[in-house]
């Protein structure tokens, strides 16, 4: 009994593993365009892009035409998506010295801004890598506060796996209490 729960607790694990990156990939990827519609002839491709720091940032925060919403959706959201990342890298990774997971995380947030350019669905801002990676760290202390107050790596793991779960399941109750259509 004892081997088959630890064997579903793993598949959980990796089972909300999958379903975020599928989330991820939505998000950042294919928020305004299909996969299917990725190489149609007929979308129009628009390329932009900011290389100053903190431009955006300030910008969203601080600018009277855009809705106070809009601006803290960005912001908020472009760090609150790379939370789980943090915590998952320190989950899976033998190593897990801090700066090397940053460094991994400030990489693939520079992937994705480097894709959304050349695919043309998105822009390129180093704001969102700044946010993209400042997520992920919060993401590796609230592992570090988690793994402190449990003292164990199994207890830690199960810890994460019920948080997103339960995470996973509010959101749907609250899309799905909301009347929100979700186009995946």
């Amino acid at each position: 009994m004892s081997k088959i729960y630890s064997y579903l607790k793993q598949i959980l694990l990796y089972l909300v593993l999958i379903v975020y990156i599928f989330l991820l990939a939505k998000i950042l990827l294919f928020k305004y365009v299909s996969p299917f519609e990725l190489f149609s002839v007929e979308r129009i491709a628009t390329r932009t892009y900011n290389l100053i720091p903190f431009k955006s940032i300030y910008e969203y925060l601080f600018s009277t035409h855009l809705a106070i919403i809009f601006a803290l959706t960005n912001v908020v959201g472009n760090i609150i998506i790379f939370i789980p990342l943090g915590m998952y890298l320190q989950v899976f990774k033998r190593n897990k010295k801090i700066f090397d997971c940053i460094t991994l995380i400030c990489v693939i947030s520079l992937c994705v801004e480097v894709t959304q350019y050349i695919l043309g669905i998105g822009a390129f801002d180093i704001d969102d890598i700044i946010l993209n990676t400042m997520g992920g760290l919060l993401g590796i202390f609230i592992y570090k506060i988690i793994y402190l107050v449990l003292k164990e790596e199994n207890k830690t793991r199960e810890a994460i796996t019920f948080f997103f779960c339960t995470i996973g399941v509010c959101c749907l109750v609250l899309i799905k209490l909301s009347g929100l259509r979700i186009r995946i």
